[in-house]
């Protein structure tokens, strides 16, 4: 398997005094992880879905620098980075290319997962919740869903992972 894919996930507004949400992402080539972080975002997200979109682009940058790094060694296959996301806000609004008077505020340096989209250089992908693997590092899970997590963070037990990789459709 050779498939790259960056599970991402935010938490709006959870850190109290500022009031700045938390994103994270993981970023996978085949079953072994190469690279995640997780960290406070810069800027104040006025919403969930801002949140997420604003992680989005951070996965997005990191899928890009993946197949870069790939064509360079001569492993690159010629596939799509595929960005999970759990949010459908956040996916209509990379899938769609109007703004509203809810997302004009997003500031142009979180637009790229758009434009990586609008390309066909990598595509985003709805990832159900309870399998969306960067929630370990944004929140606090119950301990259960936690550990298996942390399995999956290192890479063991993707394969039974049975995630319906399917692209969500708006019209």
């Amino acid at each position: 398997n050779t498939d790259i894919k960056v599970y991402a996930d935010s938490s709006f507004a959870d850190d109290i005094p500022s009031r700045k949400s938390t994103g994270g992402y993981v970023a996978y080539y085949g079953n072994a992880p190469v690279s995640y972080r997780s960290k406070r975002l810069g800027d104040m997200a006025m919403s969930t879905t801002t949140a997420e979109y604003m992680t989005l682009s951070e996965a997005a940058r990191v899928g890009t620098w993946m197949v870069l790094f790939l064509k360079e060694l001569g492993l690159w296959t010629g596939q799509r980075p595929i960005i999970l996301e759990d949010n459908q806000s956040a996916i209509k609004l990379v899938k769609k290319m109007s703004t509203s008077e809810r997302t004009k505020h997003i500031e142009l340096r979180h637009q790229y997962m758009r434009w990586l989209y609008d390309q066909g250089k990598a595509n985003v992908v709805h990832c159900p919740t309870k399998l969306q693997i960067a929630d370990a590092l944004t929140k606090i899970q119950p301990l259960p869903l936690f550990q298996q997590h942390e399995k999956q963070l290192m890479g063991y037990g993707l394969d039974e992972l049975t995630l319906p990789l399917r692209e969500v459709r708006f019209t």
